[in-house]
């Protein structure tokens, strides 16, 4: 069995190989040339960057920061504190339904 692997037409004689990327210059009579180096195209240039989120006042869900604290509402916070009373809370009633249901 004959394997033929070679890219000619089977004329029996062959072509020589050309690239269809770089053509062969003329060549003059009695000089050598070499090939002219060809310089690879730039790289694409870089994406743009990312648009700019335009500046907003903070959100409600930011916190600020605290309004500055004066002598009067901290003496009155201060007071409340001290005067609580245990006594004055009434007993809370808790309904657990955390165990597991068994049918």
């Amino acid at each position: 069995m004959k394997c033929n692997n070679s890219n000619n037409s089977g004329s029996g004689t062959s072509s020589p190989l050309t690239s269809p990327s770089s053509p062969t210059p003329p060549s003059t009579a009695g000089t050598t040339t070499f090939p002219i180096p060809v310089a690879p195209p730039p790289p694409p240039p870089p994406p743009p960057p990312p648009p700019v989120a335009p500046l907003s006042p903070p959100s409600k869900d930011v916190p600020t920061a605290p309004p500055p604290v004066n002598g009067t509402d901290r003496g009155a916070l201060l007071n409340s504190i001290k005067g609580f009373k245990k006594g004055g809370l009434k007993k809370a009633v808790t309904n657990d339904h955390s165990a597991p249901r068994i049918s």
